[in-house]
């Protein structure tokens, strides 16, 4: 019983040493990765600022569309253009 303690024991230690080594494997293959994670973050943020203030979002959409209803308007067709475009291509694929 005692040696198949130990053998338990030593097989748990040799697994632990190898994953260490693999997280750092994994940490060196991700570092080309972390301008693309750093943006990421960025708009999460974002969004969740946006979504604590969504009085100020909502002014900023109102006086748009009061100041600049012709640009709101090719934006929005623009949107739905990009939209149509996009389920026509999934339907394709």
């Amino acid at each position: 019983m005692r040696q198949r303690q130990l053998e338990l024991a030593l097989r748990k230690q040799r697994l632990l040493l190898e994953c260490a080594s693999q997280r750092l494997q994994l940490a060196q293959h991700a570092r080309g990765l972390q301008p693309v994670f750093r943006g990421a973050d960025r708009a999460v943020d974002a969004v969740h600022w946006l979504q604590r203030h969504p009085a100020l979002v909502a002014v900023t959409g109102a006086a748009a569309f009061v100041l600049r209803p012709r640009f709101l308007w090719r934006l929005g067709m623009r949107g739905y253009s990009l939209w149509t475009l996009t389920k026509t291509l999934r339907g394709r694929i």
